[in-house]
């Protein structure tokens, strides 16, 4: 595509035919973009000129330059809205939702991007539906709201579906589909739901090889090979995806995810201790958390080394990280509401202002040839500009109007006084102000389309109109029968304007006719500049005002979820009773509280027995309603004896209680047993044809000291015995001084 081809493309077409053309290809095109800037029709056709410049945004986001994309892109989104472009506003929309996603301005970014969904139902498009819905389920990813994730995913796996026929880079979304569904499910643990998802994703990528589809490829292939314990595998893809990428960013986010899933999977330091050490040698990421998760991955395995200073080091640079992220947090909030502050300046260049006067000082100056006429010019000046200055500092609309309403009668003839000001949204002028013989009337309308209204006239040329006799006007005689009520003998029409930008048009209006003297219409065409610039303040204000309130109550909205979400990553998503990383905190402080008061800690570790039997008969709902009910069981049972309880993960649950004595850990674990049987859940191909559950459990009489990883062993060695030995029963082991728990289970 070259510069005449584009050239010569109608406004219908320059979406599909050229705009399309840069999203497919925005780095081979950014050439063209800046010829088309440069070009005559970019200058002189408004409808081209927002294309070119929307095209310009989209390379500009591709290369997360954010801060220049923020710029013209609230300008483009109302632009967009008035010239009725819905594929252009959308686009904007979408751009700006990336803008801010990169600068981490996360809710931000999601309501730009519920702004794409809502145009592109009210417009019934859906060329961006797919791609939204996909970055609206990594902003929730990324506050490990993993379920909600997966919601959005699905939706953009459906719609991709529905839009295949016209989806640009179809197969390269569902390979970045396909990869951030395998990362979920891995997070889910629904293994079993994983394979077919690589299968897709292998056919689309044979399709589409492009660099990004080779990255998110290669890293669903790192989490797939972790689900077949191809650590091996997982290793050598570690590395490609190390060379792919040259963002140390994007480095430390693939290291961080490799370490944690070795440590998840309980694999030996040695196997992976080159690569944990990369987080020395490199020079630090952009983001505290991964930081925070690196140093505290690096302090577990030095203090495992025994090497004391080094993990004191890690563990100290783990605290620095999360003091630079509560940092960062703040940080985000000020630059959240520079943001908004940016977008809504109230404040007029006060040099400029003077700039006028003085300008209009000379000139009363230059008329002193008629001494009369100069003072009374001069005067005017002094009453403009004091005038002027009331105004500018005035925040209020209805102020101001009063303010200039006041000043008019006592100046100059008036019998009525009207203001218009434009209402984008609803393509009309609206009266703000309707004064006749020193009453208020009611608001009167106009539409952009009434060719016969002088306010629209006079708004779209953005020039000043006399008309000395309305009455007896030929000019006006259409005029007149339509508005006769309006309108009084000796009408003046004046743009409110600043700069070449119109804002409305203010009406002055005599009875009588030739009632205005030229210094009438120079006083009042000196002062339209205040009032323009004063009312536009004023608007400016109030809309920052509503944004400012809007803003709070987001934040306060935020807040609020921010807690819930706090709350929710110590819970189980699915049965709502504690998860492992809650219990693994827990337990550290029951372990410590048996030893130093010498009372014994019981640890039980329970897995349903032959629940894959159950999940294959009656599929994964009524696995999870399964689920359910045996941690309500578990965790009734526990809360009673003053216990703690929390799910392990997958059919296993995990829990623990101070002061029991050995019997009265096998009774408490029979009760369990049974009150689970008791349920009667139907499991056919088990052998009691019922859903039943095993317990091990690891006594400890707290004299001793003893590591929790030997705690937990100890009961995973009980639960081992209790299935071998039959299932559906209880087997206890106390912990004797200085025995450690086997290495291995065959």
């Amino acid at each position: 595509m070259d510069k005449e081809v584009v050239l010569q493309l109608s406004n219908e077409q320059l979406y599909d035919e050229f705009v399309e053309s840069v999203i497919s290809d925005s780095i081979g095109l950014e050439g063209l973009v800046s010829e088309l800037e440069q070009s005559s029709r970019f200058k002189e056709d408004f409808i081209f000129r927002i294309h070119v410049q929307t095209a310009r945004q989209f390379i500009l986001v591709c290369q997360q330059k954010s801060d220049a994309v923020l710029e013209k892109a609230e300008e483009l989104i109302e632009r967009a809205h008035i010239l009725e472009l819905p594929k252009i506003l959308t686009l904007n929309y979408h751009i700006l939702g990336n803008a801010y996603r990169f600068l981490n301005f996360l809710e931000k970014a999601l309501e730009c991007f519920m702004n794409v969904l809502k145009y592109s139902r009210i417009y019934n498009l859906n060329n961006l539906t797919s791609i939204v819905y996909f970055y609206i389920s990594e902003l929730y990813m990324t506050h490990d709201d993993v379920n909600t994730g997966l919601e959005y995913l699905n939706r953009a796996f459906s719609t991709l579906e529905e839009t295949k026929d016209k989806e640009p880079r179809y197969d390269m979304k569902r390979v970045m589909f396909s990869s951030n569904m395998i990362q979920l499910l891995y997070l889910t643990k629904k293994y079993e739901e994983i394979e077919q998802y690589v299968k897709v994703m292998q056919e689309n990528f044979e399709r589409d090889s492009s660099p990004q589809a080779l990255y998110t490829y290669k890293l669903a292939l790192l989490f797939y090979f972790f689900t077949q314990n191809n650590y091996e595998e997982a290793q050598k893809i570690f590395y490609e995806l190390l060379d792919l990428i040259g963002d140390l960013d994007a480095k430390y986010f693939i290291l961080k995810a490799y370490c944690e899933i070795m440590l998840e999977h309980n694999i030996d330091y040695d196997f992976y201790e080159k690569e944990l050490l990369l987080a020395e040698t490199w020079e630090g990421s952009g983001n505290s958390y991964i930081n925070y998760a690196l140093n505290n991955s690096l302090y577990k395995y030095f203090e495992k080394k025994g090497d004391k200073d080094k993990a004191f080091s890690s563990l100290k640079k783990s605290f620095n990280q999360i003091e630079k992220e509560m940092s960062d947090l703040k940080t985000d909030k000020v630059n959240s509401f520079k943001i908004i502050e940016k977008n809504f300046s109230i404040e007029e260049d006060i040099s400029s202002v003077e700039k006028k006067n003085n300008e209009l000082e000379l000139m009363a100056e230059e008329a002193n040839r008629n001494k009369n006429l100069a003072e009374s010019a001069l005067h005017r000046l002094k009453i403009v500009s004091e005038l002027g200055k009331k105004l500018t500092y005035s925040l209020d609309v209805q102020d101001i109007i009063k303010t200039v309403y006041r000043r008019l009668v006592k100046g100059i003839p008036l019998t009525k006084f009207v203001i218009m000001i434009k209402n984008s949204e609803l393509n009309r002028l609206e009266s703000i102000a309707y004064y006749a013989g020193g009453k208020q009337k009611d608001n009167i309308t106009v539409d952009f389309d009434d060719k016969n209204s002088v306010f629209v006239e006079v708004f779209k040329t953005n020039k000043f109109i006399k008309i000395d006799d309305f009455n007896d006007s030929e000019g006006f005689a259409k005029q007149r029968k339509l508005s006769s009520d309006i309108f009084c003998s000796s009408v003046l029409f004046l743009p409110l304007s600043i700069e070449n930008e119109v804002l409305g048009v203010c009406s002055i209006q005599h009875k009588e006719s030739n009632i205005y003297k030229p210094e009438d219409v120079e006083f009042l065409e000196q002062l339209m500049p205040f009032l323009a610039i004063a009312l536009n303040n004023a608007f400016k204000s109030q809309a920052l005002e509503q944004e400012i309130n809007h803003h709070k109550k987001t934040q306060n909205e935020l807040e609020e979820v921010n807690h819930k979400l706090e709350a929710l990553s110590y819970l189980d998503g699915l049965t709502q009773i504690s998860n492992r990383r809650d219990f693994e905190k827990k337990i550290l402080g029951y372990l410590q509280k048996s030893r130093e008061q010498g009372i014994s800690l019981s640890l039980f570790m329970f897995d349903i027995d032959y629940f894959k039997f159950y999940n294959d008969s009656y599929g994964h709902l009524e696995g999870d309603n399964a689920l359910k009910t045996v941690a309500t069981i578990i965790q009734k049972h526990f809360s009673e004896a003053g216990g703690i309880s929390a799910r392990f993960g997958g059919e296993e649950f995990i829990a623990a209680c101070l002061g029991l004595n050995e019997e009265e850990s096998i009774l408490l674990g029979n009760k369990i047993r049974e009150d689970v049987f008791a349920q009667d859940i139907l499991n056919e191909k088990a052998p009691l044809k019922k859903l039943s559950i095993s317990i091990g459990i690891s006594y400890y009489n707290g004299l001793e000291e003893l590591k929790k990883s030997f705690v937990m062993r100890w009961a995973d060695v009980s639960l081992y015995q209790a299935k071998q030995d039959g299932k559906n029963r209880v087997v206890l082991k106390t912990i004797k001084a200085g025995e450690e728990p086997p290495e291995g289970l065959e």
